[in-house]
């Protein structure tokens, strides 16, 4: 058991809060990595752009047709 146990640590240090990175890499070039990671709403933002577009862009065409017909009948 005790040999399974060097071999995990074996390319890894322990860094100031006691966690397990990387050996040779510093924090800061594994902090950057992490930041490079995009989160989920970062992720689904451009597509939530497109689909409220999409919804305002029918919202308008719906209130044209709608004006179009109240004034055609008024002409009528």
């Amino acid at each position: 058991v005790k040999e399974n146990q060097e071999k995990d640590k074996i390319g890894s240090k322990p860094d100031k809060n006691k966690k397990r990175v990387e050996a040779g890499k510093s924090l800061k070039q594994l902090q950057w990595r992490g930041q490079e990671k995009l989160s989920k709403t970062q992720q689904e933002w451009p597509k939530m752009q497109k689909q409220s577009k999409a919804i305002q862009v029918f919202k308008k065409e719906e209130k044209k047709r709608v004006r179009n017909a109240i004034t055609s009948n008024y002409q009528v």
